[in-house]
């Protein structure tokens, strides 16, 4: 949308007086924004080209939910995890939340990893997010979980993530 060179208020194509301040525009000097923010907008979007950043994140996503989804599974219906039982053992009652948890951190990461591949500005909180979850599963131990969360922050922070994810 054009906006008046004068006061900055939108107008719509076919006006020549701005109706704000009254200046008269010409269709050469009216203003379209930012081109340089238009430019980097239009070419993470429309160029087709998803980052390296981006791709990593939905593949670490994927991986962390099924990792959270048999972490869990492991934890409630396997009586021989006798070690990872014994040490969550040493938290008390998260002992008993720890198998809902674990299935939380792998919804997230599968709703995470579907924004992530779609581009979605949302997908980058609930990376974020996940990613401290992730991380957080060392208490049952998950060494995995650890490491994805782990990377996971490094590539939610990366310029070309952001600018994919307009953040």
């Amino acid at each position: 949308m054009p906006s008046c060179p004068k006061c900055g208020t939108i107008m719509s194509s076919s006006d020549s007086v701005c109706p704000s301040c009254g200046a008269t525009t010409s269709s050469s000097n009216r203003n379209y924004g930012s081109s340089q923010q238009q430019v980097s907008y239009v070419k993470s979007l429309s160029s087709g080209h998803r980052p390296v950043g981006a791709a990593a994140l939905t593949g670490l996503a994927v991986i962390g939910a099924v990792n959270a989804f048999l972490s869990a599974d492991a934890y409630t219906f396997i009586p021989g995890v006798g070690v990872l039982k014994q040490f969550a053992s040493s938290f008390g009652a998260l002992t008993s939340f720890m198998p809902y948890f674990l299935a939380l951190v792998g919804i997230l990461s599968l709703g995470a990893a579907y924004g992530f591949i779609k581009g979605n500005h949302w997908s980058w909180k609930v990376g974020m997010v996940t990613s401290v979850l992730e991380a957080i599963t060392i208490i049952t131990p998950n060494l995995l979980g650890l490491a994805i969360g782990v990377v996971s922050l490094y590539f939610l922070s990366t310029r070309s993530v952001k600018n994919w994810l307009r953040k």
